[in-house]
């Protein structure tokens, strides 16, 4: 089965996010069905419940749309750079191959320099302890991989923080509107009073809920997605690197064996 690529996922969830969120705000503020007047622009009207929607849920829903878009930033951003052509090129692993295949450890590092990416991070760190033995090399790609893992998931982190942090700005919206709600049932004296004002209080603790929920749910999808795709890249450049270290082994033991014929020939 193949993948979607990482961009199309990422515009896949954002996409849906932003018609829940149209469709409940036309929900929330629709009239009762009737023909509407002519020349109205039903498209304005739409766009203009979702602002009222978004208005009544007080002031917390700016800092939830501040930290949605923020997470939006890291998801691209992250989608983008976790891409494999990115990470693992093709055509970067083809001539490095070529020169393992040679046994040109200095054309190897000088491709390396030339193509940073993840994948030539990992293998220059090995191919720079050419001297040692090939467990060292090995050793050597290991603690490269942690690095990049570091750097894979640093971006990612802050996905998860707006996952974690939006359900809490809705929560204190909901409880701003509960003690609003609350102090406008004590100001007439313990009696509901003005109903509508109750209830306005009321309104704005279940919108920044839903909306502080609307967000965090597709930003923890989003979250364990590039954790699990950053987990993934790490662990083919392992095995890439794992194979090339074993080719320049294998290599250097034939071209060994080559030498060592030709001097008992002389």
């Amino acid at each position: 089965m193949s993948r979607l690529p990482s961009t199309a996922v990422a515009v896949l969830l954002l996409t849906a996010l932003a018609l829940s969120l149209t469709f409940a705000a036309r929900a929330a503020d629709a009239p009762p069905p009737s023909t509407p007047p002519a020349g109205v622009n039903t498209e304005e009207s739409v766009f203009g419940g979702a602002w009222d929607w978004f208005h009544k849920g007080g002031a917390i829903m700016y800092p939830i749309a501040l930290t949605s878009l923020v997470g939006l930033a890291f998801v691209i951003e992250r989608a983008v750079a976790l891409r494999k052509r990115n990470a693992l090129p093709d055509d970067f692993t083809a001539s490095l191959t070529a020169h393992i295949d040679a046994v040109d450890v200095d054309a190897a590092l000088d491709l390396c320099d030339r193509r940073p990416c993840s994948l030539s991070r990992v293998i220059k760190a090995a191919l720079l302890r050419r001297s040692g033995t090939i467990q060292e090399m090995e050793k050597a790609a290991e603690d490269a991989g942690i690095r990049e893992l570091w750097l894979i998931r640093r971006n990612v982190r802050p996905v998860g923080i707006v996952a974690s942090v939006s359900p809490l700005l809705g929560l204190l919206g909901t409880i701003s509107g509960m003690i609003g709600a609350f102090k406008t049932m004590g100001d007439k004296g313990g009696t509901m009073g003005n109903a509508s004002a109750f209830a306005a209080d009321i309104h704005e603790a279940l919108f920044t809920t839903f909306f502080g929920l609307s967000v965090a749910i597709p930003m923890l999808v989003c979250f364990h997605w590039l954790e699990g795709r950053g987990e993934s890249i790490i662990a083919e450049i392992e095995q890439v690197t794992g194979d090339l270290l074993l080719r320049l082994r294998d290599r250097r033991a034939r071209a060994g064996s080559a030498d060592q014929a030709d001097r008992s020939d002389r």
